[in-house]
């Protein structure tokens, strides 16, 4: 659920997690700066996940987003990685397509992380990529979306923290 008042926004986000029953809960805060060039503009966010039932994994992730017609790109920095005593970064790269008059949006994205101690988690020196497709349909404030997303973790490293593979799907409410 989302409340945004001009560029402002706030909201949350609640997922139950396969396997370990284990119940996520995302607060975000945010700000949204569109330039004059229609289809330009840069998010600028702070986002908090919180696990249920793992708590020593809650983290915070400042994050900016570019947004344009061709690309849209995302940065962010957690300064304690989902419980693991390193920061890491991350960086995506996504594009939409709108599939004909039908409203549907086509969205593709990868992305990167790293870290700045790879002892602590990863035994892959470059970090780990992630991979998503997704089909999303927004009607008036309502926004429904699916997703697949896939992680080159080893087995090993993905049941610390990550499914190496999920399905899922969303709806956003704003208002």
């Amino acid at each position: 659920m989302e409340y945004t008042h001009g560029s402002f926004k706030v909201g949350t986000w609640i997922a139950t997690m396969g396997g370990e029953e284990a119940t996520e809960v995302d607060l975000y805060t945010g700000y949204n700066h569109s330039f004059m060039t229609e289809g330009y503009s840069l998010d600028f966010m702070v986002t908090n996940y919180t696990y249920v039932q793992k708590a020593k994994n809650n983290s915070v992730e400042y994050s900016i987003g570019l947004n344009t017609p061709y690309l849209n790109l995302f940065i962010g920095q957690m300064p304690e990685y989902f419980g693991v005593e390193s920061a890491s970064n991350y960086i995506s790269i996504s594009k939409d397509f709108t599939l004909g008059e039908s409203g549907v949006v086509l969205g593709l994205g990868v992305g990167s992380t790293s870290f700045a101690d790879e002892d602590k988690f990863s035994k892959n020196e470059d970090g780990y990529q992630d991979y998503k497709v997704s089909l999303t349909k927004k009607k008036d404030d309502i926004e429904i979306s699916i997703f697949y997303t896939e992680n080159d973790l080893e087995e090993d490293e993905a049941s610390l923290l990550l499914d190496d593979s999920v399905v899922g799907g969303s709806v956003t409410v704003s208002f």
